[in-house]
Parts: C-alpha cells; sequence; structure tokens
C-alpha cells in the first residue's frame, strides 16, 4: 500500500476553486519503521488489514481514515474491504489507485508483451544462472541488455575496466564547461522500480561505444585462453577448456539497438508522465 490520507473530517474532493479540507498524508510503511509498531508476517489482505488498522488505531487516526492509494496487486483491493467493514466505510470510494504504477503496467506491457506476470513468475522460479539468462535473452534485444548490464555491473573489477574504456575515449579530461569527465556507470533495470527500463536503455546508447569495445575486450580474452588450452591441453591429464563467457550470447547487433532506440522513444511519454505526478 502506497499511502492512505487522513481527513478531517472524510469528504470527496471539493469543487473547483474551493480549498481542500485539511489533510495528512500518511505512509504506513514509515509509520511502522520509525514509530514504536512493526510490520510483521506474510502479506495476506487480512494481516496487512490488520497491521494497517493498529497502526491508525496507535497514532488515533481510526475516525479520520479518507483515502488509500495502492497499485493493482489483489490483496490491495481485498485488505480494503476488510478495513472498510471495521471502520465503516465504502472500499469502492475510498480506493485510489496508483498511476504510476498503471503508468508501469502499460510500459512492462510494451516490453513484455500481454503475459507479464507469466514472465515475471518464471523468473521467480529460475534457479540456475545459465537459465536466467536464457529466459531473458528470449525476450530479445531488451533481454540482451538486461544480461549484458547485469555482466558489466556484476563485479567491481569489470565496473572498472568499463569506466577506464570511457576515460580513453575521452577527447579531453575537463568538458565545456570546465569541469573534470568522469565515467558513468550502466543502469540496473528493475521490474518493480518505475523509468527504470527507460532510464537503463538511455544510458546503455549514450555509453554504446563502451558498452562495444567491453564486449571485445572481454571476447579477445577469452579466446586466447581458449587458444592457449588447445595448445597445452594433450595427453591423459588435459584440463577443462575455459568457460565461455555469456555476454557471447548477448552482444547487441546494429538491428538490435535500433529495436532499443525504438523502446525508448515508446517508453518516453510514460517517464515524462510519471515525473509530473
Amino acid at each position: 500500500m502506497n499511502s492512505i490520507s487522513c481527513i478531517d473530517p472524510p469528504q470527496p474532493y471539493p469543487p473547483r476553486g474551493k480549498a481542500p479540507a485539511p489533510f495528512i498524508r500518511v505512509l504506513p510503511v514509515f509509520l511502522a519503521r520509525f514509530g514504536r509498531l512493526r510490520t510483521t508476517g506474510s502479506h495476506t489482505s487480512a494481516s496487512l488489514s490488520t497491521q494497517l488498522v493498529t497502526i491508525l488505531d496507535y497514532y488515533n487516526l481510526r475516525d479520520r481514515f479518507g483515502y488509500a492509494v495502492t497499485d493493482n496487486a489483489s490483496e490491495n483491493g481485498a485488505c480494503l474491504k476488510i478495513m472498510a467493514q471495521e471502520l465503516g466505510f465504502d472500499a469502492r470510494q475510498r480506493h485510489v489507485r496508483c498511476m504510476g504504477h498503471v503508468i508501469n503496467l502499460m510500459a512492462h506491457k510494451v516490453l513484455f508483451g500481454s503475459d507479464v506476470e507469466s514472465f515475471e513468475h518464471e523468473l521467480g522460479n529460475v534457479i540456475a544462472e545459465a537459465v536466467e539468462l536464457l529466459t531473458w535473452r528470449r525476450k530479445g534485444p531488451i533481454g540482451k541488455l538486461h544480461n549484458l548490464i547485469r555482466y558489466i555491473t556484476h563485479s567491481a573489477g569489470r565496473r572498472e575496466a568499463f569506466e577506464k574504456l570511457q576515460e580513453a575515449a575521452f577527447e579531453s579530461p575537463i568538458d565545456d564547461d570546465g569541469v573534470k569527465r568522469r565515467p558513468k556507470q550502466l543502469i540496473r533495470d528493475n521490474l518493480t522500480r518505475w523509468n527504470s527500463w527507460y532510464d537503463a536503455a538511455e544510458r546503455a546508447i549514450e555509453l554504446r561505444q563502451s558498452i562495444d569495445e567491453f564486449i571485445d575486450d572481454e571476447l579477445a580474452d577469452y579466446y586466447q585462453l581458449r587458444a592457449r588450452h588447445e595448445a597445452r591441453s594433450k595427453g591423459p591429464t588435459a584440463r577443462d577448456p575455459p568457460k565461455e563467457p555469456s555476454l557471447l550470447a548477448d552482444r547487441l547487433t546494429t538491428e538490435d539497438w535500433e529495436v532499443i532506440v525504438t523502446y525508448m522513444t515508446i517508453l518516453k511519454p510514460c517517464k515524462q508522465a510519471t515525473m509530473k505526478l
């Protein structure tokens, strides 16, 4: 649940030009974390409603319950219905859908198709890293970009190597404003963080040259190791060959980058809309 508004007295939003009643926007998680109460147990509708009512009672806000802003998870709607029975309000009139979450769902539909929940469920059941990479790879260029970003940002050594490639490409250590240029890191996407896919794609396009050079360097190191292995591995004591880096299957073609740019163009209005909320 995103927030609860506590209004004295609870009433619908006033007509245009009339000042709204005083209200307090309450974040239940904030109250529980920084007050004396703690949220515990599972996130079922019954558990959530019990704990939210407890928090409202603790701060003497039971009679000032206004509206609840939530995402579209089914347990939130069920939670409000249980609270409505105990506090005496109409759950349908007091339940406000989070517009930012709705926009984020739209963005996921664009990226992953109509069955986003099945994809998230599939990822949640993955245990082996190789299977997870393959699951993302099946989503096309945006999935391969996810794998590449994860690979490059996985360790401090790789992040440092990625920054050095950027520094080598700087025409001057100082920008036009007289500020020292600093390398940037890739942004990792997140299924639940708004605009993360747009931000990840935007940064990746900005650093495309360094991404391509990083892949070239990684593959060059791999091919050198494999060549040395093949030259030395003769006889019964031969060692296992070096492991093929996963990014070999995630390398982005020119057409892949064009698809990612198209995704960015489509997602930009979603980014702009959420920033205005």
